[in-house]
Formats: structure tokens, sequence, C-alpha cells
């Protein structure tokens, strides 16, 4: 049996829809975090580097800032939101 959410509503305001907003951005936040730890300890690039310093990038790290992180950063909100909105 699904549980079953109650709509709050403040001034015409879906107070639910902005509570799952805050949690999906929670849960990216989450993940980046974890995620720039993980970069770190092996040695890749994060953002902060590569804004830093873009013409000393290896292939490593542009593969992980233009297809593994913004992947994993997606697939967590498409994640949360099936969750959250089933």
């Amino acid at each position: 049996m699904k549980p079953k959410f109650v709509m709050i509503k403040y001034m015409g305001v879906d107070i639910t829809k902005l509570f799952y907003i805050l949690l999906q951005g929670l849960g990216i936040l989450g993940v980046a975090l974890i995620l720039n730890i993980i970069a770190t300890k092996l040695g890749i690039k994060t953002w902060y580097g590569f804004v830093e310093q873009p013409s000393n990038t290896n292939l490593v790290s542009i593969l992980w800032l233009f297809l593994i992180y913004p992947f994993a950063l997606g697939a967590t909100a498409y994640l949360i939101g099936k969750i959250l909105y089933k």
C-alpha cells in the first residue's frame, strides 16, 4: 500500500511540491559532495581545479567533469523524483 501524502497549500502555493523540490536539491547536493571527495581521492580534477587551470586537464578529468559527474547528478534527481512522485 502506497503512503498518501497530504497536499498542503498556503496562500495558493503547494508547499508539498516545494518540499519535494528541496529534497531533490539536498539529494543532488549530497551526491555532488560525495563525488567531489571521490574525485579528489582519485586525483581527478573537480570543477574548482578545472576553472583555475583548464589547459592543464587530462582526459580522465574531462570525462569525469563532462560525462560521469553530470550523469550521476541527473540520475540522482531522476531517482529521487521517481520515489517522491510515484
